[in-house]
């Protein structure tokens, strides 16, 4: 298994603008710059699948699992012989919101996995929670 990652404390937006923006899979694209595009056609809920097409790679399906309503969610790729899990959480805190970020590589050929997409994708991390956190500033409740 290979993991890292990423914590963003972020103040002056609530849960529910987050969640909004995690939950608008059509528009990942305008935060997340690593994406062409994302395309769901079903609800948010768990076991429900989307497309992704990374700019660096081959487009992927992905399912959602452990949905927790404006706290948590992790979706998941599957490769030959690996799962890339993504885990998103948001913690409240008394003055804000504690952003974790989790990317995680389990399989026989995790190692593989994370040289060839995970790297990049923890890379990412930092930049994609800071303009998540620019786009939910956004969002009228």
């Amino acid at each position: 298994m290979k993991e890292q990652t990423h914590k963003h404390f972020a103040q002056g937006i609530s849960a529910a603008q987050i969640w909004k923006v995690w939950t608008d899979v059509n528009n990942w694209h305008t935060w997340d710059l690593d994406i062409e595009w994302a395309k769901i056609d079903v609800p948010f809920e768990d076991g429900n699948s989307f497309t992704l097409k990374p700019k660096a790679g081959p487009k992927v399906k992905i399912t959602l699992q452990d949905i927790e309503q404006e706290k948590s969610f992790t979706d998941l790729a599957r490769f030959p012989f690996a799962r890339m899990y993504s885990i998103h959480k948001m913690i409240a805190k008394e003055d804000g919101f504690q952003l974790i970020h989790t990317v995680r590589v389990e399989g026989l050929l995790s190692s593989l996995w994370w040289q060839l997409v995970a790297k990049n994708v923890a890379a990412g991390m930092e930049t994609q929670t800071q303009k998540l956190v620019e786009r939910a500033r956004q969002i009228r409740e």
